[in-house]
């Protein structure tokens, strides 16, 4: 990786894609407080303590397919839902 691509994993940037006026490459903006002063704009994120896997399943607890005789899964593939 060349340390233009480095960057935006160290600074705000946004992303434009430049595929609708036809090149296959992205655009790559800074903030303007970056652009004029040097400084980031905001700062660092205070990032969760918990791993993403804790946290994805505390958010989606009781409402995840987790066996194959899930009533979501029986509507969505046509099978009879057998109600105990």
């Amino acid at each position: 990786m060349s340390e233009q691509d480095e960057s935006p994993q160290a600074t705000w940037v946004k992303i434009t894609s430049e595929k609708a006026s036809g090149n296959e490459r992205y655009k790559i903006d800074y903030t303007e407080e970056k652009k004029t002063t040097g400084k980031e704009p905001y700062p660092e994120p205070d990032w969760p303590e918990q791993s993403r896997s804790k946290l994805i399943n505390a958010t989606f607890k009781g409402k995840m397919v987790l066996d194959n005789n899930h009533p979501a899964l029986a509507r969505k593939i046509g099978k009879k839902i057998i109600i105990k």
